[in-house]
Order: C-alpha cells, then structure tokens, then sequence
C-alpha cells in the first residue's frame, strides 16, 4: 500500500502486488486475484477526485522509464482520478504498453498548465525544486542518487532505498516484470499463475554456474569478481549490455 500525505491531508492508495506471471492490483481490504493471461493493469483506489496526477517521463530504454510509464498506466486506468503526461517516453514502450500509447495525446500537457493542488511524480534525476504551480513534486527513487531529505516527498520503488532514504514502507511503489518478459517465461520455460513453473527438477538441471556483470554497475568489479571466482562462478562481463 502506498499511502502519502498531502498538504491538505488528501490522500491516494496504491497497493501494488508483483506476480512472476502478471500484475495486480487490489482494494484495501479486499482480495481479488487474475489469470496472468488477462492484461489487467493497476487499478488506483484515490481520494483525489477533480485532481490530476502527473507523471514525468523520461526517454530512455531503461528500468526507470519504464516503471513511470507502468505508473501512468495506473492513473490511466483509475477511476475518478485524471493523468497528466510531462514529456513522452520512448517510443520502444508503444508495443509494450498500447493502451497508455494510445491515450498520450489526450494526457500530455504543458508545464504551465499545471494547477497547485495537481500531484506530481518525478524521477529522481529530477532535483526538488517547483515544476510550475506545483511546489514541491513527489520524487520517485528508482535510483540511489537524490534522496533528500529536502521539501520534496520521497517515494521508493524497492526496501533497500526506502530504507537508504528513511522512506516508510508504505511509501513503496514496486514496478512489475514487462509484460513481455513474462509472456517469454510463460511460453519457453512452463512459468504457471502462481509463479512455480511446470518442470522445475528439468529447469534446475540446465543451471549453470555463470554470472553476468553489467559494466555500468557501481561495484568494486574486481572483488566481487573475486569472490565469485572463488566459489567456482564463471564471471562475464557484459559491456553495452540491453534488452
């Protein structure tokens, strides 16, 4: 549950639930469940009626950008709640998300035409300080950099930088595995609704031994490199690395 308190004390809930096959959402006290084959997206349950929530893009091919546009199908397919677009995302997210695709042209919106009670979600590349009418934007830390504190509320995607930033725990926005990588699993590796996968034994014998170090990881590669080596890992080192 993410609950986050405004200035005026309204207040929104998102209760985010990843599933290895999908995603879902559900009410407070309620508990609903959905095949992974029905493309159902979070449904917001939200106390700011005539308020908009605006999400801010960025235009990369990434974990971030992704998990805003995840965020924006949210909004998108609240009930009493208004999304407003800043920016666009990539172009790559079209196929992946088409029903947020499609209504980009009737959320987008300019700067300043931003009203004061709107709810802002920035990410945390974006430094606290006001976007328009909005004093203080909500930061949403995909990242480890720009964790305050400042006037700025926080907003964590993952435990480790909730905790990194002092951030509560229902102030956690988890994003969920893309769609189309769960359709992978589900078609070439047997992976079922409730997350276990149809021949686990015939899986875990494929197994091998190896690790992938992406270049760009801030860690201290010959160490790590070290330790796997020493537990008879086969490192690589992976440079340019994408989906």
């Amino acid at each position: 549950v993410c609950q986050h308190h405004l200035p005026d004390t309204a207040q929104f809930y998102i209760m985010p639930q990843i599933r290895a096959t999908g995603r879902e959402i559900v009410p407070l006290a309620t508990r609903a469940s959905r095949m992974f084959t029905n493309v159902s997206h979070f449904t917001l349950l939200s106390q700011l009626l005539r308020r908009k929530i605006v999400i801010q893009f960025l235009g990369y091919i990434t974990g971030g950008p992704e998990a805003l546009v995840q965020l924006a199908l949210a909004v998108h397919d609240a009930h009493g709640v208004h999304l407003g677009c800043l920016g666009k995302p990539n172009p790559f997210y079209a196929a992946e998300y088409p029903d947020l695709w499609n209504s980009m042209p009737n959320c987008s919106m300019a700067v300043e035409n931003l009203s004061p009670d709107d709810l802002v979600v920035v990410p945390e590349v974006t430094q606290c300080e006001p976007i328009g009418k909005v004093r203080a934007p909500n930061i949403w830390l995909l990242g480890s950099s720009n964790i305050g504190p400042d006037e700025c509320p926080r907003l964590s995607h993952n435990h480790w930088l909730a905790h990194l930033a002092s951030i509560r725990a229902d102030s956690i926005l988890f994003p969920y595995i893309t769609p189309s990588i769960v359709t992978h699993a589900v078609q070439n590796a047997g992976l079922l609704p409730d997350g276990s996968f149809q021949n686990l034994p015939d899986l875990a014998s494929q197994k091998e031994r190896i690790v992938l170090l992406d270049d760009d990881a801030v860690m201290d590669f010959h160490g790590v490199s070290q330790q796997l080596k020493n537990a008879n890992i086969n490192v690589i080192v992976v440079t340019g690395y994408s989906r």
